[in-house]
């Protein structure tokens, strides 16, 4: 009795199949949506970019894969945004870079905007978008200094007595890890019960499983009509 349920909400455009994490997308379904970054690069950034458009269908996988190989003109202006793409970026890439260099070349497709927001204010955002089953890319800053970007693609959640949502798991998907084989993320940020503490949690972290972070900046990504 009085017992508040928990529930899990992630958005609609991502399936889990035989052959791993899938788009939903109308346009090109079943495209694999995961893309893992190098160990020794600062892309993550991007590749939750790559993740989030092949989401929203804007682009295939074999678009993206081309890059490597150089054969896809399409990027070619999306990457000049990125100095240090030469053959790998050194460096972590910023959300102005980021949503300048979307809205730029697909733009007319999908609104990629920066939210200048931290901790439990942009959690209400990122909250906002999961449920109207926007994906979004969020900042992560780790108590010894330097940040990650992630791809946020749902929640684990209480509704409370007065109607109010609050938020107990984030579910990402995490470039530098592996591929979800089996589940919709491959990592996960605990929120303390008054949704302004965070907590990476990871076995590789240390004994305890988990890191105090901070959350930090966030883009928002919606597909146009």
């Amino acid at each position: 009795m009085g017992e508040i349920m928990k529930n899990i909400k992630i958005i609609d455009k991502i399936d889990i199949s035989i052959n791993g994490l899938v788009s939903t997308c109308k346009r090109w379904k079943k495209e694999n949506v995961f893309l893992r970054q190098g160990d020794a690069d600062g892309a993550c950034g991007l590749y939750c970019t790559f993740m989030a458009l092949i989401m929203c269908g804007i682009v295939k996988r074999n678009e993206i894969i081309g890059i490597k190989s150089g054969n896809d003109d399409r990027f070619r202006e999306f990457l000049s945004a990125f100095d240090n793409f030469s053959p790998l970026i050194k460096e972590c890439t910023t959300a102005r870079q980021l949503s300048s260099s979307v809205k730029n070349n697909f733009g007319e497709d999908i609104t990629f905007r920066t939210t200048q927001t931290v901790g439990i204010e942009l959690l209400e955002k990122l909250k906002k978008e999961l449920l109207n089953d926007n994906p979004m890319i969020i900042g992560v800053n780790w108590p010894k200094g330097g940040g990650h970007w992630v791809l946020a693609v749902g929640i684990e959640y209480r509704i409370l007595k007065n109607n109010e949502i609050a938020v107990d798991k984030i579910f990402l998907l995490d470039s530098l890890d592996e591929e979800p084989i089996s589940s919709y993320w491959n990592k996960v940020i605990l929120v303390d019960k008054n949704q302004e503490k965070y907590r990476w949690l990871s076995r590789e972290n240390n004994e305890n499983g988990f890191i105090d972070i901070e959350l930090d900046y966030g883009i928002i990504i919606r597909k146009k009509d």
